[in-house]
């Protein structure tokens, strides 16, 4: 999910500047907003952030954790480990929220003293407040004490997400993963939380209604504009259902089905959103129900959105955020973006170092074109850090559209989201980095050898993961350390740059290494390059990641690429170094002129639409004035009848780094299928570059009717057919042209449906000749005489010939109902044996029932009181009974026999005097014969109670039978 800027108020277009602008020093206005507040000084109010420097102290943080937890020391590792995360979350909301309402009194005094008092939202998370300012107090208030930045609030568009035709069958996505093998063995999820940040989630998805955890701490509007889970696009929803989505379709769509989720929504009813607004669903996620001592956070955040400005740039608006929840032991996931196929398309906040980025792969295991390529803008490293099935995902969709098949990024996170939640579930006492380690480690790689720019370490592999953790868990070292790349780089304007130290090869007991900073060509101290440190980091028990930031000093002098260099050295505690110790670092120079491409390689716009507009990023450097010319060429589409050609020039002033170009497009009332033109760049100036995307091709969408290529679909969407019926028939239809001969092929694919014992397997190839519409097929069902729950299996059209293709329902859903007897549990006879023997008794059951015997009798001396089970296999339906009497038949006794399908619950302790020793249960008549378990219960004193669902019988002295009404509710 893309976001756009949409307007910056007021609108300026040269303001947009904002986002790629480098960090300023403390108690200054970012570039944009010092340009806004000169132009809107006497038009009123701004949307502004105001951030502090305030921040949490991390190390202080968890000093105070060990006081706490160490007062109170739980008994086993796993104990201490759940303990330290409730009091660090905790601890970190306290702390923070306190910090807030400090800045808040300070700006709600400032404004009141000057007669503008204003509403204010508390950004508590990352210590700054939201809120309209008044544009000329603006720059006085960003020389108040504390104050570190004040910036644009910026409003943001979603991109609608479209569907896909099914080009495979349901589930291969999570078969791809291995998630399968995870279910096996029953775990699904069961206890885990998991967050969803997106356009909300629809909550009576029949995939999803049954997963929400509910209450009012389980869904936010940060618009207020609804009180209950929404979604009007279908986006949040589809990611949704592919991170824990049930399998009402007849197929699994969710990697963790017995998961939970919670919502929190960042688009407002008219896809806007506000920086702001995301800052609040991020702190929301951190404390849902608003109450520090109640631990209702989730346990992984997926995120499927970035910024589309952002392409090779590190945008930090969120990294505090995201530094939060990591401490706080929530895993946090992000969408890679889908600017491929070029390397260096990286987005923000995908790039931040600190979270899993997932790129997408399809179900050859080939990388998406569109999916982002590494490495990272904000520190050079590895990106994305997994990839994951992405194309073609079966998966939820908001009502009535019920499913769809999508592609993208977007659906490749929730995969990784989905894995974290099973591990979690398997292991609960799993730190963030032991879970987030397992995967990169797990991953199976499937590019060149190691970690690469395209597929990461590799692909999402959950059942690797859980083997390695089973393994990781059971280490005893302390573990080795070293860092997670062999280099880094960042720009020159970025802030922070962020590493990441690793544990392997065991992670238990507190660690601590030592690092340092050198200078190679870079100068370090204040004036200069960056910020040199020498600290000491402190990995807790179990912890196998730990990030450290270096400061990055900005300036405005065109110069070379610098670097330096960081160095561990004194591992504590047991740890020792590994082979990557220490790493150059490299500080790119961003002064220059910049390269300039197309945000997009490609765009699509319905022909009926009066213009299209096309954004130009200028990267890697805003300095000075240059320009840029510009054509449209055409291919498909004509100049003149398709679009109006257009030619010109773009001019950048200094710090400005984006613009636009719009085309007029001309309609027809012509059929004439969808056409394309090129939009170019040409001939930079003072110094800029083009970059690899310098040309981007436009698709003209025809929306005429008219003839259409020849597509395939099935005529429903889902067939009905009895299980006595045999078999049902398929229509599959052919819509647009039909002058030519075409075919395509079909098969079926088991769900919870059999093959061979609920459905005979078929495929093959349907022939249209020119002027043939449709063509039927039967496939046989097949009747096993079992009562059961409905079943399903599938059909996919594939393989359209050359000149047609799928249409929209290239995949439908066979239901199978079951019209077989549900079993009874009846007495249908009994008499007495050879008259002294005992009483027996034979049923009519279909399934496991119970049967036991007593009466009237004195037990002493009559009837002996049993109880116990047989099972009958299919086709069998007798079952015989011995009840064990004594030799003495008077005129008053009788035996009551009971059946019941239903376990035992409770009932009465054996009577003084009950013989247990004869106690047997007899099957007939395949002669099995067990012990009687229930007679040998009740003799242990458990008491036993049976619900009675049956008929009972009575037999006299003379083996006459006597016939008794169920009880009441009960069913015959």
């Amino acid at each position: 999910m893309v976001l756009r800027i949409t307007s910056i108020p007021p609108l300026n277009l040269l303001l947009l500047l904002w986002l790629v602008a480098p960090a300023i020093p403390a108690a200054t206005l970012t570039p944009v907003l010092q340009n806004t507040v000169t132009a809107a000084r006497s038009t009123g109010d701004l949307p502004v952030i105001i951030q502090f420097s305030d921040k949490l102290d991390i190390r202080a943080l968890r000093k105070e954790v060990k006081t706490i937890i160490s007062a109170d020391r739980p008994e086993s590792r796993r104990g201490h480990r759940l303990k330290r995360q409730h009091a660090k979350r905790a601890l970190i909301i306290d702390t923070m929220k306190r910090k807030a309402r400090r800045s808040k009194r300070l700006i709600r005094r400032f404004l009141k003293a000057r007669g503008e008092p204003r509403p204010l939202k508390s950004l508590w998370a990352i210590n700054a407040l939201a809120g309209e300012i008044p544009a000329y107090l603006i720059e006085e208030m960003a020389a108040l004490p504390g104050v570190e930045r004040i910036s644009i609030d910026t409003v943001y568009t979603l991109a609608a997400p479209t569907g896909n035709r099914l080009s495979g069958l349901p589930m291969w996505n999570l078969e791809s993963i291995n998630a399968v093998s995870l279910w096996e063995t029953g775990l699904e999820g069961q206890g885990i939380v998991v967050g969803v940040m997106d356009s909300g989630v629809d909550m009576n998805h029949p995939d999803l209604i049954d997963n929400w955890r509910g209450g009012d701490n389980s869904w936010f509007d940060p618009y207020g504009q609804h009180n209950l889970p929404v979604d009007f696009t279908g986006h949040g929803t589809q990611a949704t259902g592919v991170i824990l989505g049930g399998d009402a379709s007849g197929y699994q769509i969710g990697a963790a089905p017995e998961a939970e989720w919670i919502a929190a929504r960042i688009f407002d009813d008219t896809n806007r959103a506000t920086l702001s607004a995301i800052h609040q669903a991020f702190q929301w996620m951190l404390d849902p129900d608003g109450d520090p001592n109640t631990d209702d956070a989730p346990d992984v955040v997926n995120n499927s959105w970035g910024f589309a400005n952002t392409i090779n740039e590190c945008f930090q608006e969120f990294a505090e955020d995201i530094r939060l929840l990591k401490e706080a032991d929530i895993s946090v996931i992000f969408a890679a973006g889908n600017f491929g196929p070029n390397a260096e398309s990286s987005i923000s906040p995908a790039n931040d170092p600190t979270v899993v980025s997932v790129g997408s792969v399809d179900s050859y295991n080939d990388i998406a074109i569109s999916s982002s390529r590494g490495p990272g803008a904000c520190d050079g490293g590895t990106f994305p850090k997994l990839v994951a099935p992405g194309e073609n995902i079966f998966t939820a969709d908001r009502l009535p559209l019920t499913y769809n098949v999508v592609s993208g990024t977007s659906f490749a996170a929730p995969h990784v989201a989905g894995a974290i939640a099973l591990l979690k579930s398997a292991f609960p006492s799993a730190t963030v980095s032991q879970l987030e380690t397992s995967l990169l480690e797990s991953s199976i790689d499937i590019g060149p050898i190691g970690a690469d720019g395209d597929f990461g370490y590799g692909l999402l592999n959950v059942a690797g993961a859980y083997d390695w953790l089973i393994d990781d868990l059971g280490l005893s070292g302390a573990g080795i350390l070293m860092f997670g790349e062999k280099a880094y780089s960042i720009d020159e304007k970025t802030k922070t740059l962020t590493l990441t130290l690793y544990r392997i090869g065991g992670s238990v007991g507190e660690i601590s290494v030592d690092f340092q900073t050198s200078d190679i060509s870079a100068i370090s101290g204040l004036g200069h390059d960056y910020l040199g440190r020498v600290d000491t980091l402190v990995f807790s028990d179990g912890e196998t990641a730990r990030s450290f930031d270096i400061t990055i000093l900005d300036d405005s002098e065109d110069e070379m690429d610098e670097g330096f260099q960081v160095t561990l050295y004194n591992p504590q505690g047991g740890a020792v170094l590994g082979g990557r110790s220490s790493v150059p670092v490299t500080i790119l120079d961003d002064d220059g002129p910049g390269s300039l491409v197309f945000e997009a390689l490609s765009y699509a716009v319905n022909e009926s639409h009066p213009k299209v507009t096309l954004s130009v990023l200028r990267l890697g450097g805003s300095s000075g004035r240059i320009t840029v010319d510009f054509a449209t060429h055409g291919r498909s589409a004509t100049a003149g009848a398709g679009f109006e050609p257009k030619t010109g020039t773009l001019t950048f002033e200094e710090g400005v780094a984006s613009s636009s170009i719009s085309v007029n497009l001309l309609d027809d009332d012509t059929y004439e299928g969808n056409e394309t033109f090129d939009l170019i760049l040409s001939n930079a100036t003072g110094g800029a570059t083009l970059g690899v995307s310098a040309t981007a091709t436009v698709s003209l969408l025809d929306d005429d009717a008219g003839e259409t290529l020849p597509t395939f679909t099935f005529s429903a969407p889902q067939y009905n057919v009895d299980e006595s019926d045999g078999r049902v028939e398929i229509t599959v239809q052919r819509l647009g042209d039909s002058s030519g001969s075409y075919s395509v092929d079909y098969k079926t694919a088991a769900g919870s449906a059999v093959e061979g014992d609920d459905f005979i397997q078929i495929d093959g190839t349907l022939n249209f000749l020119a002027g043939a519409n449709s063509r039927t097929f039967e496939v046989e069902i097949l009747n096993d005489g079992i009562f059961e729950t409905a079943e399903t299996f599938s059909l996919a059209l594939y393989n359209p010939s050359s000149g047609s293709a799928l249409g929209q329902t290239s995949a439908t859903l066979i239901r199978i109902g079951d019209d077989d007897a549900k079993p009874g549990v009846g007495l249908f006879s009994a008499g007495v044996n050879g008259g002294l023997s005992g009483a027996s008794s034979s049923g009519s059951l279909g399934t496991q029932s119970r049967i036991a015997a007593g009466g009237t009798a004195q037990e002493a001396d009559g009837s002996k009181r049993q109880a116990g089970s047989f099972s009958f296999s299919i086709g069998n339906f007798l079952g015989v009974l011995d009840v064990n009497g004594d030799e003495l038949l008077k005129p008053d006794d009788d035996t009551e026999l009971q059946s019941s399908a239903e376990a035992d619950i409770a009932g009465d302790d054996p009577q003084p005097g009950t013989d247990c020793s004869e106690a047997e249960t007899r099957i007939h008549p395949d002669g099995i014969k067990t012990e009687g378990d229930g007679i040998n219960q009740d003799c242990k004193g458990q008491d036993r109670q049976l619900y009675r669902q049956s008929k009972t019988s009575d037999l006299d002295q003379t083996g006459r039978q006597i016939t008794h009404p169920a009880e009441d509710g009960a069913t015959p």
